[in-house]
């Protein structure tokens, strides 16, 4: 469906999207939240102070699962024993874009579940968050 698609965006964030086995419709509920409520962008005078729909952000979600792989002390391969299962991540990822599409009046584009992506980035400030819900 997303094959040779480029996806852009102008202004906003890039969010790298893995869910763990925890997680259900009400973790994507409370992301989404985060996302448009949070002050997480800067103001004119580079200060975190606005939010997503203050700053007409846009947004373009990455589907990784890679995210909730585990390195372990005496191990040589990283565990995905965390990662929730493809099937029921690739539900809540179409929720999640979908559900962010609802609510944010701005663009919103996402890359394809379980494709392989060549993404570039070009990052203004030195502006990265993990959320973990």
């Amino acid at each position: 469906m997303f094959k040779n698609k480029t996806r852009t965006i102008n202004k906003g964030a890039v969010i790298y999207v893995s869910f763990e086995k925890h997680d259900d419709k009400d973790t994507v509920k409370k992301a989404i939240r985060f996302l448009l409520n949070r002050r997480i962008f800067p103001d004119k005078n580079s200060k975190i102070n606005i939010s997503a729909k203050e700053y007409k952000a846009e947004f373009l979600i990455i589907p990784n699962f890679t995210l909730s792989a585990r390195f372990r002390k005496g191990q040589q391969r990283i565990s995905f024993e965390n990662t929730l299962n493809k099937d029921d991540a690739r539900s809540l990822f179409t929720i999640f874009v979908k559900t962010l599409k609802e609510k944010h009046p701005f663009k919103v584009v996402s890359g394809g579940f379980g494709e392989n992506m060549i993404i570039e980035q070009h990052l203004k400030g030195p502006y990265t968050y993990t959320l973990n819900i």
